[in-house]
């Protein structure tokens, strides 16, 4: 189940199709849609998240983590930036969850290819809680 959440942040210049790409598929974390995310990613997809003890290997897993993590509701997120460049790219900003906490995201991404139907083929994400009075 979605839910609203207000993004911020980098804006479209209209060239770059790529970047669209990631901005949906980070809104579509933030706001709980995991049927997109999931026709986004490739049957192998691997996420590490940084941090972590262990790697999410395969779609089956990755649905599984994706599920787990519907408890948490993010109300904001911001983007810094969002580049992109044949098959790779990366997305960095912030996360305010709608319990007050506050996150410094970064995301890697890899594609399976460079094309418009690329699927992507792993996810390197590092997540930090940021103190409360950050901006």
């Amino acid at each position: 189940m979605t839910h609203t959440v207000q993004i911020t942040g980098v804006e479209d210049c209209g060239n770059a199709p790529k970047k669209q790409w990631l901005k949906s598929f980070n809104e579509a974390f933030a706001t709980g849609d995991t049927t997109y995310i999931l026709d986004q990613v490739a049957d192998d997809v691997t996420w590490r998240i940084i941090g972590e003890s262990y790697t999410i290997q395969g779609k089956t897993a990755f649905a599984e983590e994706l599920k787990a993590m519907t408890q948490y509701k993010v109300s904001g997120m911001h983007f810094d930036q969002i580049i992109t460049h044949g098959s790779t790219g990366s997305a960095n900003g912030t996360v305010l969850m709608q319990n007050g906490r506050k996150y410094g995201f970064c995301d890697v991404y890899l594609f399976t290819g460079a094309g418009k139907k690329a699927r992507l083929k792993e996810i390197t994400s590092y997540v930090i809680l940021l103190p409360s009075n950050s901006s």
